[in-house]
Order: C-alpha cells, then structure tokens, then sequence
C-alpha cells in the first residue's frame, strides 16, 4: 500500500500535503512538475484541479492520480484544464490626429 504508514488520506487535507507525499515516496520530477509546471485551480480531496503551464508534461495528471491512489487507497480525480499560454501583449494601434 504505502512505503510510510503515517501518510494516509486523513494527511492529504492540503495541498502542501501532496508535495510532502511526492517527496516522502521519491516523486522528485513528479513534484517539480506539481510546483512548477501546473498552476491549482482547486483543491478538494479526492479532487485536484490544475492548469497546466506549457512545460507540463502530457501524463502529469494520470501519473499524480496513480500515486495518490496508491498512497491513499482511494481513487483521485486530477484534472487539467484549459493550458495557461505565454502572455504576449498587444499594443493598441496609435491613434493619428
């Protein structure tokens, strides 16, 4: 089931909860990508959901979900939503008396 029996799905109450559990299992790349590659929309165990930035990779929702699952024993829904794009501004066109 889990490699620490102190982490169970009464401790996933947070969000700072998850990365704690990525680090406890050696999740390293999978927590990089859950504190800098996805952006939390909303946090209510067993759901999560994200926006992903353009760096996130494709499988970081189904990936997070199996350890969760694992972890805690309970199916996790992870969600991506609409990806965040670089922001490029637009300059309104001046105005020629």
């Amino acid at each position: 089931m889990t490699d620490n029996p102190q982490i169970t799905q009464r401790r996933i109450a947070k969000f700072r909860d998850v990365a704690a559990l990525l680090e406890a299992k050696r999740e390293a790349l999978l927590r990089t990508h859950l504190l800098r590659a996805a952006r939390l929309v909303r946090f209510v165990p067993p759901s999560i959901e994200f926006r992903p930035l353009p760096n996130a990779p494709r499988d970081f929702a189904l990936r997070l979900s199996a350890v969760l699952k694992e972890a805690t024993g309970r199916q996790w829904n992870v969600g991506m939503g609409e990806p965040i794009r670089t922001r490029q501004r637009k300059h309104a066109p001046s105005a020629s008396p």
